[in-house]
């Protein structure tokens, strides 16, 4: 049964992320005011902590602090971070912080009062399927794990040469997405998985992290882009703007790169 808390705290979800990114990269977030909180209960003390990880609840203090720690969990708002925890504090003076802490591996016994939904492994009888997957238009930065999958074969030389058919295409280096994304260097690295949005990836997103996860070893699924060529869902790639249907094909480099008009 849900928290009468819970409610409050799904109204600030997108506030609350960026509370959590923000810790992910510094360390320590900014504060968020909360003093709203009030309207939903009465308490001696509004202080609270809850420690969480992708797995659940590690410690939780007050209801209203685990609270938030049951709709961070529910709302996913941990899938993009891999070996960290975060502590979450509630201040006298009603601001939320969220901390960083890193872990050395995943925790997997925690005490939590969080139902997690049950992995289960199906058997695949021995048989592996490929699956290809359209990339989106749409793309969120996020933030990557430890651990990057090298791309496939020898792809990455049609990758570099795409880059420079890229800077040399002045409609299309412009671009907010290709000048900000592909063509900064400074700019971030995100898993795939993580870095396509849109319609087709809100419904599927769900099962494409148990994949991204292990839960499903026979499933391999490759995303097809406009830029990267094939890519794997724990493969670090940046955002672009790029689209199949923009151009007309004049030949084939030697690397396989199809060049355009």
């Amino acid at each position: 049964m849900g928290s009468k808390y819970d409610v409050f705290w799904e109204q600030y979800l997108f506030k609350i992320g960026e509370l959590l990114k923000e810790a992910y990269v510094e360390g320590t977030s900014s504060e968020m005011d909360v003093r709203d909180i009030k309207e939903f209960g009465e308490r001696q003390s509004w202080y609270g902590v809850v420690e969480i990880h992708r797995n659940g609840i590690k410690e939780g203090e007050m209801a209203h602090a685990v609270s938030l720690g049951n709709v961070i969990l529910d709302n996913n708002l941990l899938e993009p971070f891999i070996k960290v925890r975060f502590k979450l504090v509630i201040n006298t003076d009603f601001k939320l912080r969220a901390e960083r802490i890193y872990l050395a591996e995943p925790e997997k016994d925690v005490d939590k009062p969080h139902i997690m939904e049950k992995t289960v492994r199906p058997s695949s009888g021995g048989k592996k399927a490929l699956i290809l997957i359209p990339c989106g238009g749409d793309k969120n930065t996020s933030y990557l794990g430890d651990e990057v999958a090298r791309p496939l074969g020898d792809i990455e030389a049609m990758r570099n040469e795409m880059l420079e058919l890229l800077r040399a295409t002045p409609e299309l280096k412009v671009k907010e997405k290709n000048a900000n994304g592909i063509l900064a260097d400074e700019t971030p690295i995100s898993y795939a998985v993580d870095l396509y949005q849109g319609k087709f990836y809100s419904v599927t997103k769900r099962i494409l992290k148990r994949i991204f996860n292990g839960d499903y070893p026979s499933i391999h699924v490759l995303i097809v882009s406009a830029f990267y060529g094939l890519v794997q869902l724990d493969e670090g790639i940046k955002k672009y703007e790029l689209d199949f249907l923009n151009f007309k094909i004049r030949r084939v480099s030697d690397s396989g790169v199809v060049i355009l008009n």
